[in-house]
Formats: C-alpha cells, structure tokens, sequence
C-alpha cells in the first residue's frame, strides 16, 4: 500500500494543502493524519482522492508537522506513508509608519500567531528597486528603523518573519513576505505640487494622518498672517483639494477614526472660507464636497454600527444596517433650530410628523421597502449622510448661493443646506427612493419696485458636469394648518438641495390683482358668448324658413359645403366652451398631497390627473380647430370655384385626433404629469413643453402666416377697386367695412391673441415692466374673451346671419300663427324647411 506525498501547500493561517499518489493494492478508504505537537487532525478520503487538508489553529504556525497518509483494509488501518516539516510563520501584524525624517524611516508591528526565530527588515528604493538598508531583529522586538535614506525619494518596506529549525536530515528556512510592493516615504517633505502625483494606495495610514496634519498647519499659518495673501491661499486650496481626493480614492475598504476624523476637520477648515474664495477655486471645491462623502462612507464603524457627530459647517451621520427590523431611526435624521440645533433620528416617514416638529430646519430618510429586499437577500446596506450648512462647496454652476438673495434676487437661487446620501451597494434606481423635507423658503422678494416671485425644483449636483440638474427628482408643495413644506423625492443617491427659480415675469402687486379678475370676467363673458353662438347656430339650423326654390347643381354644393362650414364653428364653440367652464369650475382646485390615506390620495390624484386632462384636450381640440377653420377661409379665398367636400368629417378628425394622440402619450408616460407640483391640476416641466407650449405654437405660426396672406391678398384687391372707383368717383364703404370684418374674423378664428402672450416673456429693462403689464393685459383681454369676440364677429357684425335668424323666426311665428288659426293644419301642406346659403 506504499505511496508518496507530493506537495505541502500552506493556503492560510489554519490550512495546509497535501497532495499524494494513489497507494498501491486494494483498500476501503484512505485516511489523512496531521500531528503538530499534542495537536492531531484527521480526515477520511474515498480511495480515488489525491488531495485533502489538515487544519490547525493560528498559534501553531511556525511548529514541526507531522502527516501520515494511513489504507483502510477490512477495518485495519495500514500506513501508506509519512512526511514532516515546518509550517511556514505567519505575517507580522499591525504593521505601521512611526515616524519619517528626510533620511529615517521609523516603523512598529505586532507579532505573529504561532512562532518564529526573528524577523528581516529591507527598505528599497521604490523605482530602481535597489536595497538601500537591511536588518534583522529578533522575536522579542516590535520596531524597528532604516537609516541613511535619500531625501525626497520614495521607499517600498519588506518584512519578513522567519522561522528555522533542524533535525538529523534537513535544515529549511521558511519566510513570509508581508509588505513586498507596499510603498512607505518620507512624502512629509514633499512639496504640495509633489504631493498632488502621490499615490496614497501604497501609503500606510500613520504616514498619510502626518501628510492631513503637515496640511492643516499650513492652512493655519497661512490665515493667520496679518495680511492674508488671497492668491496663495487659493493655490493652497486648489492643491489641497487634489491631495484630499486621492486620499479619499486610495485603495481601501475602511479607514480608522483617528485617520478619517483629521480629513475631516480639514474640509471643515476650508468651509471657513467666504464663497468668494472658494468660488475662485474653480471645480476644485467640488472636490473637496466629493472626497468629504467618499471618507464618510469609509470610516471603519465600531460596535454600535453608527456615528453621528455635528462639525462647524456641516454634521456627518453613517450607519450600517444589519436588522432584519429595519427602524426610521436607521434610515434618516431631521435638524430642528429651536434655541439651539440639534440633530435627532426620526421614528416615522408620515408627513404629520414633520409638521408636528417644532422648528424643523430638513430632515431626509430612505424608503424603507427597497433596504428591507437587500437584507433579505443577506446583504448590509450601510447608509452615509453629509448635511452642508452651506452650498458654497457647490460652485462652478449658474445658480447662485441662497445667501447670495440679497446681492442679486433676479437670479435663481439654491437652498441653504445640501443634503448628501451615498450610493448603497446593490440598490437599484426607485421612485422615491430617497426623501427630503425642507422648511418652508422665502419665495418673494422685490426688487428694482418689483416682486419677484419663486418657484421651487429639486436637484441634486451632478459631479461630472458640475451642474446642479433635477432628472429624477420632483417636488411637492405641502401646505396644512397654516404651514408649508417642501418634499423632495427622488429615485438615486447623490447630493440634493432645494432649487429657487426667479420667475422675472412677475408684476406688482395691483398688477398680477388686475390681470387674475380681468382673466376671470373675460372667461365668464366668453361662456356668455359661446352659449350665444352656439344657440344662435342651433336655431338657424333647425327652424324652418319661408319656401324658395331649391338650389340645383353647384348652388347646391356650397349650400352643403356652408352647412358643413356651420358645423366647424359650433363644435369649435363647444370646445372652447367645455375648456374655459372646466377652468373656471377647477381654478382654484389643487391636489392636497399631505392626506394620510392612501385610497383618499387615489382618489384625489385621479381627479386632478381627470381635469388636467379635460384642459389639456380641449385646449389642443380648440387650436386644432382655429387651424382648420383658418385652411378653409384660406382655400374659399383662393379657390372661389371649387367645391370641398368632407369638411367637418376631416376637421374633427383632425381637431379630436391630435389631442387624443398627445394626452395619451403622455398618460403612457407618466399620467402624474397633470399633478404640477405646485399641485395644480394641470401639465408641468417637459411635459407642458412638448405637450402643449410646442404644437400650440406650430399651430399659430401656421395661423399666422396664413393670415398674413390672407391680409395681404385681400389688401392688394381694396387698392385695385378703390383706384377703379376712384376714376368713377365713387367710393365703396360698404365693401371696405366688408374687407375689414374679414380681417377681423381671420384674426379671431387663428387665435393670434395669443401672440400678446410671447410678448409678455421677453425680457427687458426696468422700464420694460409696465410695457409687458399692457401686453399681458391685452393678451388676457383679447385671450379670455375670444368666445364672446366669435359670437360678436359671426352674428353681431355680420348683417347677413342677423338676417337670416331673423326671417327664420318670421317664418316660425307664420307656422304657428297658421296652426293657431286652422287646427287641421297638419293635413295641409307643411311649409318646407330649408337653409339658405351663408
């Protein structure tokens, strides 16, 4: 049964890996036996197996091992084979730079497990790899230190335990290298340029604690001088941010307290600074912002799993969390300022509760259902937050600083605090997956004797373009007893802030007072007047009028064409009329989104999202038709002679089909687009663009451009038949009064009022104020009121149309006037209805 062992292979502390041939004959089992002193390991094996393990504690690395290979044959163990020697040492631990002078380099470690005879000591030069000093020391010393070094040169440390022993046959020598390639220098001597191309990876902690030291001395040296060099002290921040972003990157899982804690203070050194100087620094303060979180997420967390602790300009909070119970208090924090801040753990996600804080400042939480799917797939989430005091590390954007209101309040401004919350290891993107709540902002301020009123948006600092966007996040105005808060939600990590955007197309007070109830009264009366066209249609439509002659041939053709004509109009009024009675009726409707019940909050999302859609269908249905009414005056005009068919099929086709088309993308989308988040019912950000803003605006070029044609055309026919009438000496005013209310009914069905609308948007001078208050005046005017001027311009101009409803009615009081008078009228005759052509 003899056989032999092939290979000894250490792969850990416990562990060593024997290899052997097959033994020879015929056996049961084979059985590995390991004796190292009084400890013995055994193993049973099939009797294919060539390989097995022994396993042995720590503490006997370094001893003499004995493995016997053993054939089980009909229950009597035979030796097939047996081996010894030495376990190889283990590494030293702890290893860590003391100190380093421009020609020393002092170290301290702490001995292995198991034994060893004395440990060698090298230091090489890091780029030609030429030993520069070596030693040895024995079992019984912990520090040791090479000497005579080159300045300014970097050194990798080797360190090796060794372990010897002999006997009657053998002497082996066993090593273990521990910090082979690690890279260890005096880099304290380095200059800040210098430092900057240092790669930290291969730098011990102690040595990098002195370089963050060696730094906020010089920061102090420099603010401390009696007249502070401005320009040295932004070189001294532009380098330092690079030196701290390479730190933070370095290539480590976690970093001590006492190493993350002087990083730390640094930053919050250089927050000190006014916005003015760091704002020169260019992108380089993003660096400083960045590597802050990046070594927050890194701090190597005790016990407890957690640690919170408030800085001058900011306050840091990281936690890991390894409940399968997963609390608020895990998942976020709120600030409150009431005689003094104070930072606590929250105990509920419901929107009562932070109305129930008294002088909450912000608060942020994750959502607790995705944390709850990571756990329960094994894994820990650990969530880090760095709350900013200040955004004035975020610079290199157009949006300026909230304190900046004062300065410049034409401009957009970012909240006060910035809210940073790491990226957790294996959530993926969600809605809402993090929250934030702000405290109610000042959202008005006048400036040049103008109110500037501000709307809000969530955003969150893009690094690589060092912008702040607000992709994936949206805001929610809450108001509730006389309180307001903002909530931001949004589905990544990054860092987040509430966003003030001036709106410079404000007015004054009395101003924005007028226009609301002009709008208002316009509104009502343009009800009145679609209702008045609408029955005044109804009414030429079906009352009978005194027999004529029936039109034949191409008479009857335009007759029919004319109808259908009629018919465009009046579902045009009744689109209009459905829009602005929906307006009117839902103005003042906004969706209330602080309601704790989840079927109330249903409820009133699918109302709002209902009239957000009704608004923005007929809107769209009523431009859609203004166009086709406009293509037809167009094709009359230019083809007097021709007959069209079809028109109200393809005008309805085209004036339903296309708002359907567009509520519907949108509804496919996202149908909580009509829930704007100032909480109105109606279409907000890219939505309202393309949704709205866009065709609405392709339709009144069109318009626009057609009228302008049919201006200029109609024009160029008054001046040649004035001249004609001219040389007659006579004048036409009936045909010029004709030609105007033409003109006049073009502008009226284009819906070019709206044009008053772009003006009110262009930007200007003080001054520039009241001239955009006239036009925003005349645009609510002319805009509001657009079903009374069709009422006016179709009927109350129009002699003919008075004309005919008014023979129309003749007609009816002769019918009845007859019936009256001759009860067996009904087997007479029947006068004959007809409409004429108009």
């Amino acid at each position: 049964f003899k056989n032999k062992i092939l290979n000894v292979t250490k792969l850990n502390s416990s562990h060593i890996e024997i290899g052997w041939s097959r033994p020879n004959g015929d056996y049961n089992f084979i059985s590995l036996v390991c004796i190292i002193g009084t400890y013995r390991s055994k193993s049973i094996h099939s009797k294919n197996t060539i390989r097995g393990l022994c396993s042995h504690p720590p503490s006997l690395s370094g001893y003499f091992i004995e493995i016997f290979i053993y054939v089980d044959k009909m229950g009597v163990e035979l030796r097939a084979s047996e081996y010894s020697l030495l376990i190889k040492p283990e590494p030293v631990k702890n290893f860590q730079l003391i100190s380093s002078t421009s020609k020393t380099l002092k170290f301290s470690w702490d001995p292995p497990n198991g034994i060893y005879s004395y440990v060698n000591i090298a230091c090489i030069e890091l780029k030609t790899n030429v030993l520069a000093y070596q030693t040895n020391v024995s079992n019984i010393t912990f520090q040791a230190e090479c000497i005579n070094l080159t300045p300014n040169t970097q050194y990798k440390v080797r360190v090796k335990t060794i372990a010897t022993a002999s006997n009657e046959t053998q002497f082996e020598i066993e090593e273990y290298n521990l910090a082979t390639g690690s890279e260890i220098s005096n880099i304290t001597q380095l200059s800040l340029n210098d430092l900057t191309r240092v790669n930290f990876s291969n730098i011990v902690s102690n040595e990098v604690i002195s370089v963050l030291n060696s730094l906020q001395t010089n920061l102090t040296i420099i603010k401390n001088q009696t007249l502070v060099d401005e320009n040295r002290l932004i070189n001294f921040l532009n380098e330092t941010s690079i030196i701290l972003e390479n730190i933070a990157l370095r290539n480590t899982i976690s970093e001590k307290e006492e190493f993350v804690l002087p990083f730390i203070n640094l930053i919050d050194s250089f927050m000190d600074e006014s916005r003015q100087i760091l704002g020169r620094t260019g992108n380089n303060s993003n660096k400083l912002s960045f590597s802050l979180e990046v070594i927050s997420n890194k701090l190597e967390l005790t016990t407890s799993n957690s640690f919170t602790r408030d800085f001058k300009n900011f306050f840091v909070k990281t936690q890991i969390i390894n409940s399968s119970k997963v609390d608020y208090s895990d998942l976020g924090f709120a600030m409150t300022s009431n005689n003094q801040e104070s930072i606590f753990n929250i105990n509920s996600d419901s929107i009562d509760y932070f109305f129930g804080l008294n002088g909450l400042k912000y608060a942020a939480f994750f959502n607790k259902k995705p944390l709850e799917n990571l756990i329960n797939q094994n894994k820990t989430p650990r969530i880090t937050y760095v709350a900013y005091s200040s955004p004035k590390l975020f610079s290199g954007s157009n949006v300026k600083n909230f304190e900046d209101l004062e300065l410049d309040c034409k401009s957009s401004q970012i909240g006060p605090n910035v809210i940073s919350a790491s990226q957790i290891v294996g959530l993926e993107p969600t809605d809402e997956l993090i929250n934030l709540i702000y405290q109610e902002q000042r959202n008005e301020k006048y400036c040049d004797e103008r109110k500037i009123n501000y709307t809000y948006d969530c955003v969150y600092w893009n690094y690589e373009k060092n912008e702040w966007q607000n992709f994936g996040c949206k805001h929610i105005l809450i108001e509730k007893n006389n309180k307001t808060l903002h909530k931001c939600t949004c589905n990544h990590t990054t860092n987040f802030a509430l966003l003030m955007v001036a709106d410079n197309l404000g007015f004054c007070d009395w101003c924005d007072t007028i226009l609301f109830y002009v709008s208002m009264v316009g509104i009502s009366v343009s009800i009145v007047g679609l209702i008045s066209t609408i029955f005044y249609d109804f009414l030429i439509t079906v009352l009978p009028s005194r027999e004529e002659t029936k039109p034949e041939g191409l008479m009857k053709r335009y007759s029919s064409m004319s109808k259908e004509y009629l018919k465009v109009i009046t579902t045009w009024c009744i689109t209009l009329l459905i829009m602005n009675s929906t307006y009117i009726a839902f103005s003042f409707y906004k969706y209330d989104d602080s309601i704790s019940s989840e079927s109330q909050q249903q409820q009133q999302a699918a109302s709002c999202i209902a009239i957000g859609v009704i608004l923005h269908f007929f809107l769209l249905s009523s431009f859609c038709f203004s166009f086709c009414i406009t293509f037809i005056q167009f094709l009359i005009v230019y083809k007097s002679f021709k007959v069209f068919r079809c028109i109200y099929l393809s005008s309805v086709v085209f004036s339903f089909g296309i708002p359907a088309i567009a509520v519907g993308i949108v509804i496919g989308i996202d149908r909580k687009a009509y829930i704007n988040p100032n909480n109105y019912c109606w279409l907000h950000s890219w939505y309202a663009i393309f949704g709205a803003i866009v065709p609405i605006g392709i339709i009144l070029l069109i318009n626009l451009i057609i009228f302008l044609i049919i201006t200029v055309s109609h024009s160029s026919l008054l001046k040649t038949r004035n001249k004609y009438l001219q040389k007659k000496e006579r004048f036409d005013e009936k045909g010029i009064k004709q030609e105007f209310i033409l003109i006049i009914s073009c502008f009226v069905n284009t819906g070019l009022t709206w044009l008053f609308g772009f003006l009110v948007t262009i930007p200007g001078s003080d001054g520039w104020i009241y001239a955009r208050f006239v036009y925003g005046l005349i645009f609510c005017i002319l805009n509001s009121t657009q079903g009374f001027q069709i009422f006016v311009t179709y009927f109350i101009i129009s002699k003919r149309r008075r004309s005919i409803l008014k023979e129309k009615l003749k007609t009816q009081i002769v019918n009845i006037k007859h019936k009256i008078s001759r009860p067996d009228s009904s087997k007479s005759t029947s006068i004959k209805n007809r409409t004429p052509n108009y």
